[in-house]
């Protein structure tokens, strides 16, 4: 498959996911990864989610407790959704331009 094609087979399938199930926001992200116009942002987005969730057990490792710090966690994680969210539609607006 080319570049082409694989666009547009991302684009079928995240424009779809979006409209009919948008809670499948992780597999758009990965999908949109296939795309090299967006990898980078993807990538970045991957390993936001991976410190995030390192921060969180090295704190609960250095002996804070869980439910002091999942407000803080909760927030964090609410910020990522909406890069996420940001990323699709990015790359929906920019499939329609296309």
């Amino acid at each position: 498959m080319d570049d082409l094609h694989i666009r547009k087979m991302v684009t079928y399938v995240v424009r779809y996911f979006n409209t009919y199930c948008p809670e499948n926001l992780e597999a758009m992200v990965h999908l949109i990864g296939h795309d090299e116009r967006f990898r980078k942002r993807v990538e970045e987005i991957t390993e936001a989610i991976i410190d995030h969730h390192d921060e969180l057990f090295v704190a609960c490792s250095g002996g804070k407790k869980v439910e002091d710090i999942t407000p803080k966690y909760a927030k964090q994680c609410e910020e990522i959704r909406l890069q996420m969210k940001k990323l699709v539609e990015d790359f929906l607006s920019e499939a329609q331009a296309s």
